[in-house]
């Protein structure tokens, strides 16, 4: 049976649920249509055949699929919402195909690679299943072809044969993200549309607690893609210049070798290197030419990143167990407090103040293992974010609104090819299987 897709969606959902009414009584006959053997066709999308091995992986890894392998989710609703998202898969695919769009040698590899990794993961949790559910006296020596027997009696299917399955769906599903890239390719958010975006998430955050918000900082800096859009309470940030060294001589380096590895010190070689730093210190530096000195002498890692040295550690009163306390009491004399909280109260330490050529004071504390040098990175009131145009803010907000601006491009045109779609469906070949069983069982 063939649905067109310009139908009324409300309607169309009461048309297909009623087909699939009379196809479950053995109502209507299937039309005749190209079968695949052993992976026949389920659906088809403007001439597009979609298998069974494809609407079973979009059954199997929905996010719903959990609730309803557990009976909290009802199966014909279930089944239909998967049958709508296949249909999508569909359309997208027999538009794909309509424009030519073609994978490269490099989207080859990378399908291939992945495809190498769902295969080794579902043969280890097959074999695993199989082993769990053998007794330990008659259990067979589990190599491979005594796995790919099971898989196959289980599956209907060889292992090699579920890999050529698995190797179009994944092909396809690239060629559909390469039609998206296609559709999105002249979209760019102009300057309203990021600050648009940067005001909705500040509304956003501004809910969140300070704990979210250091968790937010923490991936900022540490480049995971996360963006702090607003300051619940006031805070500042520092830069370290650390010379922490070890009490065996023979891991001392000056300098980082060829590979990048961090310097490392003794005692001796860091108080040579710290009187070296000191005449420099006196002298007279701008903050920038400090972060290059934290680049050249320092061997904290986290430093080293491009973002963090740019925004630096985030210091708050609930923070003092995330950093070493000498970090903190530098931190706070770089600030400007001079009174220090109890908590860091140590005459472990001394300090030494300098002070760059832009006015920013540069504190220096000796302790046990390390000589370090603190300076402020930045002030952060609460409220939103400050940023300015080229930023790290700015850039990954313009990410963001590029990727919502190019969701709705590429959305809009979808929904006219889906309007346009002829659907033909086999319910004949799978529905039993997915509508039959009050609760499918695990795959």
């Amino acid at each position: 049976m063939v649905i067109n897709m310009r139908l009324p969606k409300k309607l169309l959902a009461l048309l297909v649920a009623a087909m699939c009414a009379v196809l479950a009584a053995g109502g209507c006959n299937p039309q005749k249509t190209p079968d695949y053997g052993i992976n026949p066709v389920a659906l088809s999308v403007n001439g597009v055949d979609i298998t069974l091995f494809d609407f079973d992986r979009f059954y199997t890894t929905n996010e719903k699929y959990y609730y309803l392998t557990h009976g909290a989710v009802d199966a014909q609703e279930y089944f239909e919402t998967v049958l709508d998202e296949v249909v999508r898969y569909g359309v997208a695919l027999s538009k794909a195909q309509e424009l030519n769009i073609q994978l490269t040698a490099e989207d080859e590899d990378e399908v291939q690679n992945e495809l190498q990794t769902q295969c080794d993961l579902t043969f280890e949790k097959y074999s695993k299943t199989l082993a769990d559910s053998s007794t330990a006296s008659a259990a067979p020596a589990l190599d491979s072809k005594t796995v790919e027997a099971a898989f196959r009696e289980d599956k209907g299917y060889s292992f090699a044969e579920y890999r050529g399955f698995l190797a179009r769906f994944l092909r396809n599903k690239k060629i559909i993200s390469k039609l998206y890239e296609e559709i999105t390719a002249d979209v760019a958010p102009d300057e309203e549309e990021i600050i648009a975006y940067i005001q909705l998430n500040v509304s956003e955050q501004s809910l969140d607690s300070f704990s979210t918000f250091v968790t937010r900082y923490k991936s900022f800096v540490n480049e995971k893609g996360d963006v702090p859009f607003f300051v619940p309470e006031d805070c500042f940030t520092v830069d370290q210049l650390l010379l922490q060294y070890s009490s065996d001589e023979s891991e001392s380096t000056a300098e980082p070798d060829a590979s990048g590895t961090l310097p490392a010190y003794t005692f001796d070689t860091a108080s040579v290197t710290a009187s070296e730093i000191d005449s420099i210190l006196s002298v007279g530096v701008s903050y920038d030419d400090f972060i290059d000195l934290i680049a050249r002498y320092g061997n904290d890692e986290n430093m080293q990143g491009d973002v963090f040295l740019r925004w630096g550690y985030l210091i708050h009163n609930t923070l003092f167990e995330d950093y070493e306390k000498p970090l903190l009491i530098g931190a706070y004399y770089a600030h400007g407090i001079e009174q220090l909280p109890p908590e860091l109260s140590n005459k472990n330490t001394s300090s030494q103040y300098f002070e760059t050529t832009d006015g920013k004071r540069i504190v220096k504390i000796t302790a046990k293992d390390s000589i370090r040098y603190v300076v402020e990175n930045r002030s952060l009131a609460k409220g939103p974010m400050p940023y300015v145009e080229g930023d790290e803010v700015w850039n990954l907000s313009y990410d963001g609104a590029l990727a919502a601006a190019s969701d709705i491009e590429y959305d809009d045109q979808f929904e006219v090819w889906f309007s346009e779609a002829n659907v033909t469906y086999y319910y004949d070949r799978f529905k039993s299987n997915y509508i039959s069983p009050a609760v499918p069982k695990q795959k």
